[in-house]
């Protein structure tokens, strides 16, 4: 029969494993900075830490030898590594740069004021200083560090094949990523094609010959024209973890998507049309907007047509704008750096003619006596070169 001091005894370890469990569960204080140390907190988002060292010039008191640097991380910790650099007394900057061979954290040179503080915290492509450790990012999806090359592949480098992959759109932007995961539009499964490119990718992208290689399921293919004119971003998850996600790079599906071999621009044919071509597959919608001169006020807006067939916007003119009329474009199409669909008045890349300052385009025939300079023909004919069929010019140089 168990006694009252057997049952106290019992009380007694459950609590004092209690408190041994609670005090070894709090995490170990973070060790002070040692005086004239500058300390650098570092994160990656895929915890890849390895060949990443710092390069450290003015204010060190060990300046690196060389570029790319020979000082590894000193610590590690719940935020990432660090890496503690020994100061020369008094100095007012220290110069840094994370490297991994040829690759930056940073495009800049970075410069730590140390009268600001001698700790800071640096995120992954993160050109901030933080003086206080900052939220944790999962990936980035203003950058693009995926390939779109045909309709049903993507080619992501330096992505484990081994993850779980997904493809997130939204016609309006609003996708973002966090620790808590992928917020904001929709999401299909990616494939991870275990041979990898087919070879005729890898001979026309050999840069991307040894990328992971996702696929969409056919069912999906029907939808990519849509999605081309969103947010697009892939993520990759492990253990049902976001651990990294990025934007994409088009290029090469728009080539497969969409070819148009005619002209493009204010176009004048031999009768009497005028037509307005622009290609923009990936615009949610292109107006053409008319004036009268190169500073009058708007005259018209007018929408254009879209053909899915070769991503071109067009819309029919009136011959009488020839010479005449200025044009710009007005197109919405969304832009990675904001996250969201923006309108933009932009001139015709096919332009002929320019106002001042390349404000606005001219609907512009160059072979109209309107537009030749007085006397260009006369001159022409007078200042003929014998043999000038032959004459092969290298560079030339107009100025006014």
């Amino acid at each position: 029969m168990k006694t009252a001091r057997h049952y106290e005894h019992v009380l007694r370890s459950i609590l004092a494993l209690a408190f041994w469990t609670c005090l070894l569960a709090v995490p170990a204080a973070v060790a002070q900075v040692p005086a004239d140390t500058a300390r650098i907190h570092y994160n990656r988002t895929a915890s890849d830490y390895a060949g990443w060292v710092i390069y450290t010039w003015n204010g060190s008191a060990n300046p690196s030898p060389s570029y790319p640097g020979n000082q590894g991380p000193s610590a590690s910790d719940n935020f990432g590594v660090s890496y503690d650099v020994a100061l020369v007394a008094g100095a007012p900057v220290l110069n840094f740069i994370l490297t991994n061979g040829a690759s930056k954290n940073c495009p800049n040179d970075m410069a730590l004021t140390l009268a600001s503080g001698h700790e800071i915290w640096q995120l992954q492509d993160d050109c901030t200083i933080y003086f206080a450790p900052p939220e944790l990012k999962v990936g980035d999806v203003t950058k693009a560090r995926a390939h779109w090359l045909m309709p049903g592949t993507i080619a992501w480098p330096d992505a484990d094949p081994a993850d779980v992959y997904r493809f997130h759109y939204s016609p309006d932007g609003g996708i973002t990523t966090g620790q808590a995961g992928v917020a904001g539009g929709a999401s299909v499964p990616l494939a991870v094609d275990a041979a990898g490119l087919n070879a005729d990718l890898r001979a026309r992208y050999p840069h991307l010959a040894g990328a992971t290689a996702l696929s969409l399921r056919s069912a999906d293919l029907a939808s990519v024209p849509g999605w081309l004119k969103g947010q697009i971003v892939v993520a990759r998850y492990r253990n049902n973890q976001l651990i990294d996600a990025t934007s994409l790079q088009t290029a090469g599906v728009l080539d497969a998507f969409y070819t148009f071999r005619g002209r493009l621009g204010a176009v004048i044919g031999n009768s009497s049309d005028l037509k307005f071509r622009l290609w923009a597959p990936t615009a949610s919608y292109v107006n053409l907007v008319t004036y009268d001169s190169p500073s009058a006020p708007a005259s018209q807006t007018l929408p254009m047509q879209w053909s899915p067939a070769t991503g071109v916007w067009s819309i029919n003119g009136n011959r009488a704008w020839i010479n005449r009329k200025y044009y710009k474009y007005e197109v919405a199409v969304y832009v990675r750096a904001t996250g969201k669909v923006e309108v933009n008045g932009v001139t015709d890349p096919y332009s002929l003619g320019l106002s001042v300052d390349s404000q606005r385009s001219l609907v512009d025939a160059l072979d109209s006596d309107a537009t030749k300079p007085f006397g260009r023909e006369d001159e022409f004919a007078r200042r003929r070169i014998p043999g000038e069929e032959s004459i092969n010019l290298a560079d030339y140089l107009a100025r006014r």
